[in-house]
């Protein structure tokens, strides 16, 4: 057992489904970057490099 597993309620120990995990990080990583690619068209940028601080 691990060492996660002792210093937690039992009760509220729930087991992950990797794969379904794995899938789901997967899709909001390329839904992400799709979004990002958006917002970069609208402002005329053609590549995250070409970001500056405006500050």
């Amino acid at each position: 057992m691990s060492h996660w597993h002792y210093n937690h309620e039992s009760s509220r120990y729930r087991v992950i489904d990797i794969h379904n995990r794995a899938a789901r990080v997967s899709r909001f990583h390329v839904n992400t970057v799709e979004a990002v690619g958006e917002m970069l068209e609208s402002t005329g940028i053609d590549h995250p490099v070409n970001l500056t601080d405006a500050t």
